[in-house]
């Protein structure tokens, strides 16, 4: 029996972290990167009422 998914290739997660880490130092050199950094956080509360019961 083969294996299902076994390649030669790196996976892409692994790519595209190799290619942001080496963009990262570069971006971080910039006068002002850390001190114009910002972040927002969304919060949002839900509900979901499953309410199987037959009427």
């Amino acid at each position: 029996m083969k294996p299902l998914n076994h390649s030669n290739r790196p996976p892409l997660a692994l790519l595209t972290l190799a290619l942001a880490g080496a963009a990262l130092p570069a971006m971080a050199e910039e006068h002002g990167f850390v001190e114009d950094a910002q972040a927002n956080l969304n919060l949002r509360n839900f509900y979901i009422n499953r309410n199987f019961t037959n009427p």
